[in-house]
């Protein structure tokens, strides 16, 4: 059931009613659309609308509810299909930021612009529905693996290497292998279709509490 302006979790009770409706509005986008069970939604919402807030100059209200204190990490970004492809967007809005035509081009442009912001990518299935999180903050990455199709082989792949790590005769193999790589740094692997999408995302990283 959506959350509304009169019945919402007791953690939003202390936030300024415009700051408060943006936290539903968010946390039922991302229950019913995308997937999230309701206790991540009202901790992402939290944190989204308290961004939303101070870009605007909008007061937070009398307490900072229950998700923590009011300083947020960076908006996440997701790598969502389009009608013409894949494209990036926040998740407090609505507009696709850039466009492309292959998931893998997508995800390596979330990837940057991630990193630069010490956040996370979130990947989505060509359903909508989140397949994967890849984690570009500064204490949680390692290096990323790909298993990808070559020719009649698989292939794996360090994303900062010039040459593949293995090729193997069978995808099983070669995933077993990339799943060993990526366990003993603390990585995360991208599993690849024949057709190169991501089927998908293993994420390694030891990550800190995060707030």
């Amino acid at each position: 059931m959506p959350w509304t302006s009169n019945d919402y979790p007791d953690s939003l009770a202390n936030f300024n009613a415009p700051v408060r409706d943006k936290a539903i509005e968010i946390a039922n986008t991302l229950v019913e659309d995308q997937g999230y069970d309701e206790g991540k939604a009202i901790a992402i919402a939290t944190t989204q609308a308290k961004q939303w807030a101070a870009r605007r100059d909008i007061p937070l209200g009398e307490g900072e509810g229950d998700q923590g204190p009011s300083e947020a990490k960076p908006v996440e970004v997701h790598v969502i299909p389009t009608d013409d492809g894949w494209g990036l967007r926040n998740v407090d809005s609505d507009e696709v930021a850039l466009s492309f035509e292959t998931q893998a081009e997508a995800i390596l442009a979330a990837r940057r612009e991630a990193k630069s912001a010490n956040t996370d990518v979130v990947i989505h299935a060509p359903n909508g529905q989140i397949r994967g999180h890849i984690s570009l903050r500064e204490l949680d990455r390692g290096p990323t693996y790909h298993v990808s199709p070559r020719d009649e082989a698989w292939v794996v792949a360090r994303d900062d290497a010039d040459q593949a790590s293995g090729v193997f005769e069978r995808k099983t193999e070669a995933v077993d292998a990339a799943r060993e790589m990526a366990g003993r740094r603390n990585g995360v692997l991208l599993i690849h279709g024949r057709d190169c999408s991501i089927q998908e995302v293993l994420t390694y990283s030891r990550s800190p509490a995060r707030h």
